[in-house]
């Protein structure tokens, strides 16, 4: 009986390792083939520039070492001017992370709690948004509506943008799902100029950008970029001009997608984000929290930053960013020690009807498969395309033309059949 005992017992054990196992693997870290050389990362990207297309200045780090520094394609269509390391580029909702970590120092010093109500702290504030919290709005859990403009540069004042905003139906019950919102994080900017009592951007500079020597970084209008290389944007193939001299930035951008930069700063700052630098033990680990959220989706989110994990590459911090300055994407592979910082000026988004007909992305595609390049030592994919509907009307089109000659070759049987029949 003792030893029936046991041997269930560890039958039992094996199953129970085994059922551990199968779940875990698919989204354990494989080892590294070899350690990446600077040669093979530099090779692959600039393959994907000749190949794919890649308009971006990069930056790879591998266990502290920077191993790739440098610019692929072309910056300015019309000035030839090619990306370079220090070339600026508008970081679109890479910009986020800002906005909540000027939430933290205010709560850091005192005057601001990731439980305050945003009727507590904005004028104006309807029935129904007015017990939204700060934590939901840094999470996307405030069940608003992402956007309330018609475009990034249409021209809305504070007063106006929250206006649209509070006028917006509710998508959901503030806490119960998450809906990815520009509308919240330009909330955050609100509440950050109505806590601090000085303006966002400034706010910004004082705090984060002056201090740790972010020369090169700052909101659209910024007079530092005068003497700088800025990159233009371009939405499916047409020059939105160049980042710095676009109009705004507006409220329709503000807190949400507003934020210039170059790769040097951008790992400036993350160094000393991550690193504990920048605010509190307790607010360094909340910005970097993964929040559960209760709506049924996989992604996992914390204060300005997307925490998760990716199959075969472990655990995963990282934001992008897409509008019309381009995309730009900061990637954090935990496990791989591996840094990828991508900023690029070029996006494809065609819709039909407001079907999405094609979804390009460079920069996050090619972060992706370069991820996994370095992780299996295998550089021979390429980055495929973030989504198209192409592919998919192509295999839709050869299951129809089978099918229709599937009916045709059935009618001429049976035609067949009834003419030996008569004869």
């Amino acid at each position: 009986m003792v030893r029936e005992r046991a041997g269930a017992r560890c039958v039992l054990a094996l199953c129970t390792s085994a059922i551990v196992l199968l779940l875990v693997l698919p989204f354990a870290p494989p080892v590294l083939a070899a350690t990446p050389s600077a040669q093979q990362i530099d090779d692959y990207l600039k393959r994907v520039e000749a190949e794919r297309g890649l308009d971006a200045a990069v930056l790879v780090v591998f266990d502290g070492k920077v191993l790739v520094r440098s610019g692929y394609g072309t910056a300015n269509d019309a000035t030839a001017m090619p990306f370079t390391a220090q070339t600026v580029v508008g970081i679109a909702s890479l910009s986020k992370q800002f906005t909540a970590a000027a939430i933290m120092r205010l709560v850091d010093d005192g005057r601001l709690t990731v439980d305050a109500r945003l009727g507590d702290l904005l004028p104006g504030v309807p029935a129904d948004k007015a017990g939204i919290t700060v934590h939901q709005l840094l999470t996307h859990t405030a069940g608003l509506q992402s956007d309330y403009m018609k475009s990034d540069l249409e021209p809305l004042t504070k007063h106006e943008a929250l206006r649209r905003i509070f006028a917006a139906p509710l998508v959901a019950p503030p806490g119960t799902e998450f809906n990815y919102a520009n509308s919240g994080y330009t909330l955050l900017a609100a509440i950050v100029e109505q806590v601090s009592g000085s303006g966002y951007y400034e706010f910004l500079r004082r705090e984060f950008f002056d201090p740790f020597k972010m020369n090169n970084t700052g909101d659209w209008a910024d007079p530092r970029f005068a003497p700088l290389p800025v990159s233009a944007g371009y939405m499916n193939g047409n020059s939105c001009g160049p980042v710095d001299k676009l109009p705004g930035p507006y409220w329709t951008v503000a807190g949400n997608g507003d934020i210039l930069s170059t790769v040097d700063d951008m790992y400036r700052w993350y160094q000393r984000l991550h690193g504990g630098k920048v605010l509190s033990p307790a607010s360094t680990r909340a910005m970097f929290t993964s929040y559960t959220t209760t709506g049924g989706t996989d992604i996992e989110y914390g204060y300005g930053w997307e925490v998760s994990r990716r199959a075969g590459l472990g655990r995963l911090i990282t934001h992008n960013g897409a509008g019309i300055t381009g995309n730009s994407i900061l990637s954090d592979y935990l496990d791989q020690r591996l840094i990828i910082i991508i900023l690029g000026n070029r996006v494809t988004y065609r819709t039909l009807w407001g079907v999405p007909l094609q979804f390009g992305l460079p920069a996050d595609e090619t972060t992706a498969a370069l991820a996994q390049a370095v992780a299996t030592g295998d550089y021979g994919a390429m980055p495929s395309t973030t989504w198209s509907i192409w592919p998919w009307l192509a295999a839709a089109g050869a299951v129809l033309a089978a099918l229709v000659a599937a009916i045709v070759w059935g009618v001429k049987r049976r035609r067949r059949r009834r003419r030996r029949g008569l004869a």
